[in-house]
């Protein structure tokens, strides 16, 4: 393996869908794009719950295991890095 094959195994984009119930369907997001600026509110990878306010549109270096979506008010998030299940 190469190190753009490397590369490419690593960054991976997925939706993430706002949910107040439920964690993200595959683990740990390592770090969000937000489409859209707005309030973000997520539960972190150690059980905490924060609302980010006025997060700009742009990435987001955090690890969240579930977007609320109850006082989110960004949009077009995503997974930057794919899934990790560990913290």
């Amino acid at each position: 393996m190469n190190a753009n094959d490397l590369l490419a195994s690593s960054y991976r984009a997925v939706v993430v869908s706002e949910d107040d119930d439920n964690d993200l369907p595959d683990g740990i997001a390592t770090g969000l794009y937000i489409g859209v600026a707005g309030t973000l509110k997520i539960t972190g990878a150690d059980d905490v719950v924060v609302a980010f306010p006025n997060v700009v549109a742009g990435h987001l270096n955090v690890k969240a295991k579930r977007v609320w979506s109850t006082d989110t008010a960004a949009t077009g998030i995503m997974d930057r890095f794919g899934r990790n299940t560990t913290i």
